[in-house]
């Protein structure tokens, strides 16, 4: 959560207000990804914000999440998060009960969060798109490469969504041993 804990966090009544921010990824695999899940908890946690969680997950129409949850009961998440687990194939297939499930948690928090890893081309991703206020691509220090990059971005400037930051997960930044002794 370290990497959350300098980013200008803008919000008001202004022009540059937002309550709803879409996470994507290149290429990491479904359940890698935790840049969704760190900013949401540092909105709860240092800027007393309420926020949710809503993470998408391959599957079938019944179920999302590891422990079977799907809908409209948040799981704990870290530090008191509501994480709602949802399933792109059920969201997919009924936007206009999806499109109801935002707006009555737009109602009840601050911030949505929305995990959308990794990047699927589906109807789901034009209605998160036009839901969002901020859309976030994030991509896999170390593992991936400019043609991945290339293509995530292909596919959202086809369905019509522009990011508004990259982010560069993964990045291990090595301390010289000789730091160590000094401590």
């Amino acid at each position: 959560m370290a990497e959350f804990r300098k980013p200008y966090v803008k919000r008001g009544g202004g022009r540059d207000a937002w309550r709803s921010v879409l996470f994507t990824s290149a290429d990491i695999p479904a359940g890698r990804d935790s840049s969704a899940e760190g900013f949401a908890a540092f909105l709860l946690r240092y800027q007393q914000k309420s926020a949710a969680l809503v993470r998408y997950a391959q599957g079938g129409s019944g179920s999302a999440g590891t422990d079977g949850t799907v809908g409209d009961t948040p799981v704990s998440g870290p530090g008191g998060l509501h994480v709602y687990e949802r399933s792109v194939a059920a969201a997919a297939s009924a936007p206009g009960q999806e499109r109801m499930f935002w707006d009555w948690l737009k109602n009840g928090y601050d911030i949505l969060v929305f995990d959308y890893s990794p990047l699927q081309e589906n109807a789901l991703l034009i209605d998160l798109g036009d839901f969002a206020d901020k859309v976030l691509l994030t991509v896999l220090a170390e593992r991936s490469n400019k043609h991945v990059v290339h293509n995530a971005l292909g596919i959202l400037t086809q369905y019509g969504l522009t990011p508004d930051g990259l982010i560069l997960a993964g990045r291990r930044l090595h301390i010289p041993q000789s730091i160590y002794r000094n401590l």
